[in-house]
């Protein structure tokens, strides 16, 4: 494992900070290295869609995180190097698709250059308020821009949601979508067989996190226990036949 150290001094250690930050920070660390940081880093999959009056655009994200209930507000980033970009930012409302791994191909669709992203007008339409959207993605979000601000070769936009479309948690008629990961360059599927099984805690622990022993959810739900992780095995892809057995 290799490090890189960016910092120029460092706050001395101590019981309360056992692992101090630098006072002052330096850009030493590479682009690669950075890269290399976030590499094992899994996201979520998300297609940002837009018109500013100019035609459809749709970009393919990993960025995109919920940062407030109340008011609902979703923040996403966008490259400057995106062709789609100078239409997200000029727009005053954008569509946030969440997708499932049924959809990857929407994923793959937005994230391909030199092509026209919507010549396939079977796949996507317009909500009467106007944004282009991809109806069959697992969840989508229309929403209203109301701040961005410029981070490196980046612009982070902020979202307050307007409305929302997912499938209803409570009918057991309508199976939840297999969530669809990226993770260090591929795609990856998310379900059942990934799910890491804690083992039994001891009573204390039960106490503390409110779950039986040996019970583990996913840690995308609120409340589970921090030792609950979605993963994927070791080869770094989805591996169902071990997880029939």
């Amino acid at each position: 494992m290799s490090i890189h150290d960016s910092s120029a001094s460092s706050v001395a250690a101590s019981p309360l900070n056992p692992h101090p930050v630098a006072e002052q920070a330096r850009s030493t660390i590479t682009s690669d290295q950075f890269r290399s940081a976030f590499r094992n880093h899994a996201g979520g999959v998300a297609v940002i869609t837009a018109d500013a009056g100019h035609g459809p655009v749709g970009l393919t994200a990993t960025s995109v995180i919920s940062v407030s209930l109340d008011p609902p507000l979703v923040v996403f980033s966008v490259s400057e190097l995106s062709s789609s970009t100078p239409t997200i930012l000029e727009a005053d409302t954008v569509v946030i698709h969440l997708l499932g791994a049924d959809q990857i191909h929407i994923a793959k669709l937005c994230s391909t250059s030199g092509i026209d992203r919507f010549a396939d007008t079977s796949i996507w339409s317009r909500l009467v308020t106007g944004e282009p959207f991809f109806p069959s993605a697992h969840a989508w979000i229309r929403g209203k821009v109301v701040n961005k601000m410029a981070a490196g070769g980046s612009t982070v936009i902020a979202v307050q949601a307007l409305q929302a479309r997912s499938p209803d948690a409570n009918d057991a008629s309508v199976p939840l979508a297999a969530p669809l990961v990226y993770h260090n360059r591929t795609w990856h599927i998310l379900g059942e067989y990934s799910k890491h099984q804690a083992p039994a805690a001891s009573p204390q622990t039960q106490e503390a996190v409110g779950t039986s022993a040996g019970k583990c959810q996913s840690s995308a739900e609120p409340g589970a226990p921090e030792a609950c992780v979605i993963r994927l095995d070791e080869s770094g892809t989805v591996n169902r036949r071990n997880a029939e057995r």
